[in-house]
């Protein structure tokens, strides 16, 4: 709403979970990446400027922002792969970056190749884009270290690649709600106006 407010064309995307569809982090990167699309294909209707499409999101979420501009092998069946999925900045709140480091489990029950998962972990997929990222991570999250981050932003950063970096200070995982959240909030308004997107 409150991007809204701003006079955003403001989207809420979901996608397919294990939990409510028995699906894989892979099936969630299609869909991501099919919003973007779908978002591209209809800019006109929806007065869109394609040249300001920002995806943003908070781990898992933040991930699949990512995953949009990186994941090159993974796409719907039914895209049309001539429309652009990434976006044209990309905001990542305490993502994952390294699926590597986490329980394999869920790769095995997919498939036997455990490096697949290589495939969608965002530092597997360094790459020169023209995609602007903010990333902002807690310092000592526990469920995506900032380790991992850190190693995004430095070799986004050997490309030359447009990214920046906010460490919060002592913050764990969830630095988009509670008393992270407005420093947060004030890092990724003080980004849109830099970048004239308001």
């Amino acid at each position: 709403k409150r991007y809204a407010q701003m006079g955003w064309v403001a989207t809420a995307v979901e996608y397919r979970i294990k939990g409510r569809h028995g699906t894989y982090p892979f099936d969630a990167v299609k869909d991501a990446k099919s919003a973007i699309r779908w978002l591209r294909e209809n800019s006109d209707r929806l007065n869109i400027d394609q040249n300001k499409i920002l995806a943003t999101g908070n781990s898992a979420g933040g991930h699949l922002s990512i995953a949009t501009v990186l994941a090159d092998d993974w796409n719907e069946d039914s895209d049309d792969l001539k429309t652009n999925a990434a976006p044209n900045f990309v905001i990542a709140n305490a993502a994952v970056y390294d699926w590597t480091t986490r329980s394999s489990n869920w790769i095995r029950e997919y498939n036997q190749d455990t490096n697949l998962v290589n495939e969608i972990s965002p530092n597997e997929l360094i790459k020169k884009t023209n995609t602007k990222f903010l990333l902002i991570h807690g310092e000592n999250d526990r469920n995506c270290p900032y380790s991992t981050a850190e190693t995004f932003y430095n070799k986004m950063k050997s490309l030359n690649n447009d990214v920046e970096i906010h460490k919060i200070p002592k913050a764990e995982h969830f630095i988009w709600y509670g008393k992270h959240s407005s420093e947060v909030e004030n890092i990724t308004a003080k980004y849109i106006n830099e970048q004239n997107l308001e």
